[in-house]
């Protein structure tokens, strides 16, 4: 009986959102970044099978003079979620995974979410 309660609530829970990191250079680190600090976002290679891709530019100049990981979250479908820089690829990885955790949020209660 326990088992069938454990398999039920296994089987009820919502599936991760799939994120679909950009190739290039930065997937590996990307990849690794978010499998340490975002264990709610399943990673895919499968561009197709992802509810959000991911733009990144590592470290490009901000008007500041400070080199910034900037990066654009959009849904499948094009529409963007968010858009934000970062000093540190740590910091860049818990703001999208924020902005994926609110964007679901506001998904569920029927509203939508502009960053």
């Amino acid at each position: 009986m326990l088992v069938l309660l454990l398999l039920g609530l296994v089987l009820a829970a919502p599936p991760r959102p799939r994120l679909a990191l950009p190739a290039g250079a930065e997937t590996a680190s990307l990849a690794r970044a978010f499998l340490r600090s975002c264990p709610a976002v399943q990673i895919t290679t499968n561009r197709r099978a992802a509810d959000y891709l991911l733009a990144f530019d590592p470290r490009a100049w901000s008007l500041h003079r400070w080199k910034h990981d900037r990066w654009e979250l959009a849904r499948a479908g094009g529409d963007l979620v968010a858009a934000g820089a970062s000093v540190t690829l740590g910091r860049a990885v818990k703001a999208v995974c924020a902005a994926i955790a609110a964007d679901r949020g506001s998904a569920a209660g029927g509203a939508e979410h502009h960053s």
